[in-house]
């Protein structure tokens, strides 16, 4: 019977620990696409500054 109630218990347990790993993947994954586009606005804004001032500086014909 007690062998029994120690693996109920161990496996709530490990269930529990699956799920809040789950669930915390997920969240880390979600903040991690919020960086890359992040990333890649910050690069976009830096890309069309480049191309303002490379555009600025061409000699006029």
């Amino acid at each position: 019977m007690l062998s029994v109630l120690a693996a109920t218990l161990s496996h709530k347990i490990t269930s529990s620990n699956k799920k809040r790993r789950t669930e915390r993947d997920e969240v880390t994954k979600g903040g991690q696409e919020l960086e890359n586009n992040s990333r890649e606005g910050n690069w976009e804004s830096r890309k069309q500054t480049n191309e303002e001032v490379e555009e600025s500086i061409k000699p006029e014909k």
